[in-house]
C-alpha cells in the first residue's frame, strides 16, 4: 500500500513536470504563430516579446504573483503570503505546482503580444506585461483558484461555485481583455483604417503560423490534462475532449468561413482551432466527448464572427486576433461549464444556478482584465511614448526596437528606396555574401548599372534633341521676322495699288463724262445741220430758178 501510495506520488511529479515543458513549449507556438501572421519586417520583434514574457514571468510571478494567488486568502481576495519563496522548501510538491503556474503566467501574458504586435513600442510593452504578471493575473487567479494549492483558501469566485478547470477565464479571457484595452489605448497600425475603409495587413508566412498551431495544440495537452496534478485516468478524457474540441473549431470555422467569403480563410481556420481550444479549457474535466465537440464547434463559429465585429464594426485593429479567440471564445467556454456540464460534477445544485455564477466570473473577468489593462497602458502613455514614429512603423519594428532585419525584408526597402530615388539609378544595393539575398541583390545592382548606362546614353542625345531645338527655333525666329518685314512690304504695295486703281477709276470717270459731253455736242451740231439742209431744199423747190 506504501509502495502503491509513493509510486503514485512519483508519477503525479512526473506528470506534473511533463504537462509543464509541454506549456513551457507553448512559448514556442504563440512566437510561431504570431510571426507567421504579423508582416516580415516585424517578425522579430514579435519573437523578442515572446522571450521576454516569459523572462518576465518567471521571476515576477515566482517572486510576487504566486504568493497574490495562492498565499494564505485574505477574505477570498488575495494572498498574503508565499513571497520569495517563503515556506514552499516544506514541500517538494511546492516546486513541481509553482514551475507548472509560472509558465501558465507566461501564456496569460503573451497573449496581449500578438494584439498589440506591430504598433507598441517594446519599452511600453515589457512594463504592461510586469503588471500582468504582478497584479492582473494573479489577483483574479487568486479569486478562481485560490484553493489549488491549499484547500482552505478558497476565492470568493471559487466559494460561489465557478468553475474554470484550466482557464478559459482566468488564463485567456484576462489576457484577451487586456489585449482588448491595450489595442484600444495603442491605437491601429498604419494604414490599417484609412477614410473609413478597413485595409487587411497580409500576414508574412501563413506556413510558419500553422506550425505555431500544431505546437499549441500539442501544449495544450499539458495545459488542460495536467490542471489535474495527478497522473491517473483522468487525464484520458481530459485530452479527449481538447482534440475533439479543437478539430471541431477549426472544421466549423472553415465551413463558416467558406460560407461568409466563398473561400475558407487559412487565418479563419487557425484561429478556429485555438478557438476550440481556449472554449474547451473551462469545462475539458466535466464535459462528456459530444458535449466537448459542440462547445469547440460553437467556438469556431462565434469567433469568426467576432474578428469581423471586432475589425470592420468596432475598428479595433487586433494584429492576430487574440481578442476573439481569448477573450470572446475565453468567456463562451466559461459559460459552457453551466449549459452543457455533467451535474453531477458541477458544485452548484441546479444548472441555472451554474450558468448565474458561470456568467458573473465571466463578467468580473472583463471588468477586471479591461479596466486595469486601460489604466496600465493609459498612464504609461502619461510618461512614455507608446507608439513607434510612423516612419519606424514603416520601416518596421524589428529594426527601430532592434536594430535587427530580415535580409528579404531590406532588399525590399532598399528597392523601394531607389524607387523613390526620382531617377537616380547611382544607388546600389548592400551585398552581404552568405546572406540569402546575395545573388538577387547583386543581379539587381547588375540591373541598374546596366540601366544606368542606358539613361546616360539617352541623356546625351536628349542634349543633342536640346541643342538642335534651339538653333530651330533661332533659324524660326529669323524667318519669322524677315516674314513680317515681306508681309508689311507687300501691304504697302497692297495699298499703292489701291490708290492707282482707285485714281485710274477716277480719271476714267472723268473721261466718260468729257466722252459724254462731246457725244452730246456732236449729237447737236449733227441735228443743226439736218434742220439748215432740210431748209434750203424746201426753198429750192419752190423757186427752182434760183438755184445755181
Amino acid at each position: 500500500m506504501i509502495f502503491m501510495e509513493t509510486l503514485q506520488l512519483h508519477l503525479d511529479f512526473v506528470w506534473l513536470i511533463l504537462a509543464s515543458i509541454l506549456v513551457f513549449f507553448m512559448q514556442a507556438g504563440f512566437t510561431a504563430l504570431e510571426a507567421g501572421l504579423v508582416r516580415a519586417k516585424n517578425s522579430i520583434n514579435v519573437a523578442i516579446k515572446n522571450v521576454s514574457d516569459l523572462l518576465i514571468a518567471s521571476v515576477v510571478f515566482a517572486l510576487f504573483g504566486f504568493g497574490i494567488m495562492f498565499g494564505d486568502s485574505a477574505s477570498g481576495w488575495f494572498g498574503t503570503d508565499l513571497y520569495f519563496f517563503q515556506g514552499l522548501d516544506t514541500d517538494p510538491w511546492n516546486w513541481a505546482f509553482l514551475f507548472f503556474q509560472i509558465v501558465f503566467a507566461g501564456t496569460a501574458a503573451t497573449i496581449v503580444s500578438g494584439a498589440i504586435a506591430e504598433g507598441v513600442k517594446f519599452g511600453v510593452y515589457l512594463i504592461g506585461t510586469f503588471f500582468i504578471v504582478l497584479i492582473i493575473y494573479p489577483v483574479f487567479g487568486h479569486w478562481a483558484w485560490g484553493s489549488l494549492l491549499n484547500p482552505d483558501q478558497a476565492g470568493w469566485l471559487e466559494q460561489l461555485g465557478f468553475v474554470d478547470f484550466a482557464g478559459s477565464t482566468v488564463v485567456h479571457s484576462i489576457g484577451g481583455w487586456v489585449a482588448l484595452a491595450a489595442a484600444i489605448v495603442v491605437g491601429p497600425r498604419v494604414g490599417k483604417y484609412v477614410d473609413g475603409k478597413v485595409h487587411s495587413m497580409k500576414p508574412s508566412n501563413v506556413v510558419l503560423a500553422a506550425l505555431g498551431v500544431f505546437i499549441l495544440w500539442l501544449g495544450w495537452f499539458g495545459f488542460n490534462a495536467g490542471s489535474t496534478a495527478t497522473g491517473d485516468t483522468s487525464i484520458a478524457q481530459i485530452a479527449l475532449n481538447t482534440h475533439l474540441a479543437a478539430a471541431a473549431g477549426g472544421l466549423f470555422a472553415m465551413i463558416t468561413s467558406w460560407i461568409l467569403f466563398q473561400q475558407p480563410k487559412a487565418e479563419d481556420i487557425l484561429n478556429g482551432v485555438l478557438a476550440g481550444l481556449v472554449s474547451v479549457t473551462a469545462g475539458a474535466a466535466v464535459l462528456t466527448p459530444l458535449m466537448a465537440l459542440v462547445v469547440g464547434a460553437i467556438g469556431g463559429i462565434i469567433v469568426v464572427f467576432s474578428l469581423i465585429f471586432i475589425d470592420k464594426v468596432w475598428k479595433i485593429d487586433d494584429a492576430i486576433g487574440a481578442i476573439s479567440v481569448h477573450g470572446v471564445c475565453g468567456a463562451w467556454g466559461t459559460l459552457a461549464v453551466g449549459l452543457f456540464g455533467t451535474m453531477a460534477l458541477l458544485p452548484n445544485e441546479t444548472r441555472m444556478e451554474q450558468i448565474l455564477v458561470q456568467g458573473l466570473g465571466a463578467a468580473v473577468a472583463f471588468v477586471w482584465g479591461f479596466v486595469l489593462g486601460w489604466i496600465v497602458y493609459k498612464t504609461l502613455g502619461l510618461f512614455m511614448t507608446i507608439r513607434p514614429k510612423k516612419e519606424e512603423e514603416i520601416q518596421g519594428l524589428n529594426v527601430s526596437e532592434h536594430g535587427a532585419s530580415i535580409a528579404m525584408v531590406d532588399t525590399i526597402q532598399s528597392m523601394q528606396d531607389i524607387a523613390n530615388a526620382a531617377g537616380d539609378l547611382t544607388k546600389t544595393m548592400k551585398v552581404e555574401p552568405g546572406e540569402d539575398t546575395y545573388e538577387l541583390n547583386h543581379a539587381f545592382n547588375k540591373l541598374l548599372s546596366q540601366l544606368n548606362t542606358l539613361i546616360n546614353k539617352v541623356k546625351k542625345a536628349s542634349y543633342y534633341v536640346e541643342y538642335s531645338s534651339v538653333d530651330l527655333i533661332n533659324v524660326t525666329t529669323d524667318l519669322k521676322e524677315k516674314s513680317k518685314e515681306q508681309v508689311e512690304t507687300i501691304e504697302t504695295t497692297h495699298q499703292v495699288f489701291l490708290k492707282t486703281d482707285k485714281k485710274l477709276e477716277e480719271e476714267l470717270e472723268r473721261e466718260n463724262e468729257v466722252i459724254a459731253s462731246n457725244h452730246s455736242a456732236i449729237l447737236f451740231f449733227c441735228r443743226a445741220c439736218r434742220r439748215k439742209g432740210g431748209n434750203i431744199n424746201r426753198r429750192n423747190a419752190k423757186h427752182p430758178n434760183n438755184y445755181g
